[in-house]
């Protein structure tokens, strides 16, 4: 399973706020494809991105780092870069604790679960 497989897993059972999910899906966007790391879009372009506030980004980027979303690091030089990383948590059995229920529940595992 891929980290965007761990990713689109894991955010429907989440409890992150929406601008939070907002602001980790402008990171993976900027992410390696492979592993999701090496994203390192500047606090600008996130701004710019998400249409929030600075100071709501940084909240955000808290929360993310906080609740183990995502792992920063900063690069020292003149401009100060951040690399982020994306780290979602692993894909919990969806069938345990599916908001879904009835009839569209198969459709719903179907689509939140990959096989290995």
């Amino acid at each position: 399973m891929s980290w965007l497989d761990d990713l689109y897993g894991a955010l429907p059972a989440s409890n992150l706020p929406q601008g939070a999910r907002h602001v980790l899906l402008i990171l993976a966007f900027h992410a390696n494809y492979e592993d999701g790391s090496n994203a390192w879009p500047s606090t600008s372009t996130i701004v710019r991105c998400a249409g929030m506030s600075r100071s709501t980004v940084f909240l955000h980027l808290q929360r993310l780092e906080a609740d183990g979303w995502i792992k920063r690091h900063k690069v020292t030089g003149p401009r100060g870069v951040v690399i982020y990383a994306i780290t979602p948590p692993p894909v919990r059995d969806q069938s345990a604790t599916s908001p879904v229920t009835g009839p569209n529940l198969d459709l719903y595992l179907k689509t939140t679960t990959t096989a290995v």
